[in-house]
């Protein structure tokens, strides 16, 4: 398991790999408010999606 952020949504730090054992497929799912990310080939794949966050503009 890499080094994975917060969620985005609730701050939770327990987040959750899954692996779908029929399509050796992972997702990552948030332990406190449940958000779920689609579905990646590779649990890398998913850790970098889920550590990808849009830059927040300083601008408002």
């Amino acid at each position: 398991m890499g080094i994975l952020k917060p969620c985005p949504f609730c701050g939770c730090v327990e987040i959750e790999e899954i692996k779908i054992h029929d399509t050796n497929e992972w997702y990552l799912k948030c332990g406190g408010c449940r958000i779920e990310q689609p579905l990646y080939k590779t649990l890398e794949q998913a850790e970098d999606s889920w550590n990808t966050r849009a830059d927040i503009s300083s601008n408002s």
